[in-house]
């Protein structure tokens, strides 16, 4: 049979009750150590939570973006090479 699923959610706290995490589960077991909190005290939170600051590109990946970038019709043979060579890198294949 179908079963609903209710999320629940819950928050953990410092030693000052400031709230340092929230977590949402599924599942029916309470969560050791956190304290279960409303849907709407949940989204207040992730609403609070700065955006977050964008991962540099890797020298790999910045290469590898300028390459397309600089070529978006016709990618030279030796362009073809080096981002293959970079995405064998990035992705682990055939490597060390």
């Amino acid at each position: 049979p179908d079963r609903e699923v209710q999320m629940r959610y819950w928050k953990r706290v410092d030693t000052d009750d400031n709230i340092i995490a929230v977590e949402s589960y599924s599942h029916g077991f309470d969560i050791e150590g956190a304290i279960e909190i409303t849907k709407e005290e949940y989204d207040e939170f992730i609403a609070s939570l700065p955006e977050p600051e964008p991962i540099p590109p890797t020298p790999d990946e910045a290469r590898l973006t300028e390459i397309v970038a600089n070529s978006p019709e016709v990618i030279t043979m030796p362009e073809m090479w080096e981002a293959i060579r970079i995405l064998a890198r990035i992705h682990n294949i055939g490597g060390e």
